[in-house]
Parts: C-alpha cells; sequence; structure tokens
C-alpha cells in the first residue's frame, strides 16, 4: 500500500496504480487498461504523488515515471512491456521505504533495487574489476548519479565518484 508520511516521503497510495499496470500487463500492453490510456492515468497519479512528498529524491524518481521522449500509446508493445516493469520496480521500492520493518526506512536510507538500466549498464562495462555485484554497483551509481563510499582500487578505475 505503501503510504509513508510524517518525514517527507510518500503519502498516496500505489495499489490504483498497481492494479493498473496488471491490467495492462494482462491484456498484452495495448493501452486499453484505462478510459482516455495509460498516460493520461499516469499524469493525473504522478501529479497528486510529487503534491504529497518533499523528498528531492522520490520526486526525482517521479519524474523519471514518464516514458522517455515520447507517450506510452507511441511506445512499441515492446518498450511498453519494459516501461511497465520498470513502474513495477519503482513501486516495489515504494513498498520497501514504507515498511518500517528495518532500520532503513528508520534511518531515511532507501534500497536501490536493480532495474533493466542498471543491468545493461553493467553488462557494457569494462571487466576492471571480476566480481558482477560490484559492477553492478558501479552501473547503478552511474545510472542514478550517485557515490560509491569504498576504498577497493578496482572500482576507482570506473567512471564513478567515489567517496572514502
Amino acid at each position: 500500500m505503501a503510504e509513508v508520511n510524517g518525514d517527507g516521503t510518500l503519502s498516496i497510495d500505489v495499489e490504483p496504480l498497481r492494479k493498473i499496470l496488471q491490467l495492462e500487463q494482462k491484456k498484452g500492453y495495448l493501452d486499453s487498461a484505462v478510459i482516455g490510456g495509460l498516460d493520461k492515468f499516469l499524469s493525473n497519479w504522478v501529479g497528486r504523488a510529487m503534491e504529497s512528498s518533499t523528498d528531492p529524491h522520490l520526486l526525482k524518481r517521479f519524474q523519471r515515471l514518464h516514458p522517455p521522449d515520447s507517450s506510452y500509446a507511441s511506445l512499441t508493445r515492446q518498450q511498453r512491456k519494459k516501461w511497465v516493469n520498470d513502474l513495477f520496480d519503482f513501486l516495489g521500492q515504494m513498498d520497501n521505504r514504507g515498511g518500517g520493518g528495518t532500520g532503513l526506512a528508520k534511518n531515511r536510507i532507501d534500497a536501490l533495487p536493480i532495474v533493466s538500466d542498471h543491468s545493461f549498464l553493467a553488462g557494457q562495462l569494462p571487466m576492471h574489476h571480476r566480481d558482477p555485484f560490484d559492477r553492478m554497483l558501479v552501473a547503478q551509481a552511474q545510472a542514478e548519479n550517485m557515490e560509491i563510499v569504498s576504498n577497493d582500487h578496482q572500482i576507482s578505475l570506473y567512471d564513478v565518484n567515489m567517496a572514502w
């Protein structure tokens, strides 16, 4: 349900969006899950979500919810499938933020899920580091414009900001 509040994070119910996306998935990504199309529904949902949050990281993630340089209706079925899966990844992250069962939410630490863009970037990285997990961290840091906290010299060979 992911209704987080009190600390500047999301306070909107994501279940309606999740159900719409599941229906769109079930209908084969034909943009027929809602009257008026998914673009209109998502635009309204994102607008309400942005009004309910003051967390700058969350707001940045919301801005990425729209299909890049186009509308959902103009995407191919394969692009729609990827886009819907990316939204499911985002909603999963929202569920993790609101859980409160771990120290992560209490300490305002966000879990960063691995999405398809991260996997693609990790596969494109040079093999400076043999550990695939560390290459995934580099890919995530590059994709999300984040800093890696590490003293691992091999990671410093990549184009990524580091702190130690």
